[in-house]
């Protein structure tokens, strides 16, 4: 792999650090430099190296300065340099260490798709969909604010009033029970993407983001951009097998027709015509589920 200069989308910077501990036995990131001339006598100085993890959105990181004083002879001078890292620097040298050493499979095509095992360091590349079933929620919570607002203003001029309204309660409840099972499908702190791959074609990774590690915390950034991404395998599936992206919530007791009972009133209003996206609970091999590194461009 040549050098490429990538810009962290996601970064977990925990993880980060500990894999390039481990890479290079221990931590250090200091220079000594030590300069000989004829006519002086140099003496060095090294600054610890110290980093921190903060929760700003551009992952800085940085470390004690690494700089010399020199003292001559004739003259006596002294000079300070110091180096500054960020996560974004180390992530490129976190993925040139894995290629150096054969541990970093970069899906391409089936052959490597079919290489890649439980726990290997791969990278992917592919446009990333937010959980199908989170898009269909927040759609139909949008429809029911729509359609909830037209209504009173339709009937502001009732003399009966708002408040006991049966269309406008059932409208109310509706999007009650939209947002209690949006947050039972995921929290706020992890985002659930299924990345569609550009090669191999219908081949699928699942992968949950945590929002401390993205760089736009909104959420605007990632959702249907073409990103890659760094990951450790955590499973794969093949012919008849599935992910469930319900599997870590606590609806995943619930079997499939009655959640499709959940939803079959979204279905009824998709038929009138609203356009909304497609939903499903089960993403069909070939696919992998990823623990992830970074998402990067």
């Amino acid at each position: 792999m040549s050098h490429e200069f990538t810009i962290p989308i996601y970064l977990d910077t925990s993880a980060l650090l500990d894999i390039l501990a481990s890479i290079e036995d221990g931590f250090s990131m200091s220079n000594n430099v030590t300069t000989y001339s004829s006519n002086s006598k140099n003496t060095q100085v090294s600054g610890n190296a110290e980093f921190g993890i903060p929760f700003l959105n551009f992952f800085p990181i940085r470390f004690g300065g690494s700089g010399k004083k020199a003292k001559e002879s004739e003259s006596s001078e002294e000079r300070i340099s110091e180096r500054k890292y960020t996560y974004g620097s180390l992530l490129n040298k976190l993925r040139t260490s894995l290629n150096e050493r054969k541990l970093l499979t970069q899906i391409r095509d089936q052959q490597t798709w079919e290489q890649v095992n439980y726990s290997d360091f791969v990278e992917v590349t592919g446009t990333f969909i937010r959980s199908p079933i989170l898009n269909m929620l927040l759609s139909k919570e949008g429809v029911y604010h729509f359609v909830l607002e037209i209504t009173k203003m339709q009937k502001l001029f009732d003399e009966s009033g708002q408040s006991n309204d049966p269309q406008i309660r059932n409208l109310e409840l509706g999007i009650d029970l939209n947002k209690w099972l949006r947050n039972k499908v995921e929290t706020e702190r992890s985002h659930i993407y299924v990345v569609e791959l550009s090669q191999p074609k219908d081949h699928k990774v699942v992968v949950s983001l945590f929002t401390d590690f993205l760089r736009d915390r909104i959420g605007n950034e990632l959702p249907n951009g073409h990103f890659r991404m760094l990951g450790k395998v955590m499973r794969k599936v093949s012919g008849a097998e599935s992910l469930d992206l319900l599997e870590k919530s606590p609806l995943n007791a619930i079997d499939d027709n009655e959640i499709d009972r959940l939803f079959q009133d979204f279905t009824q209003i998709q038929m009138k015509g609203v356009k909304l996206p497609p939903w499903y609970r089960h993403v069909k091999a070939p696919a992998m589920a990823l623990i992830p590194i970074a998402v990067h461009i």
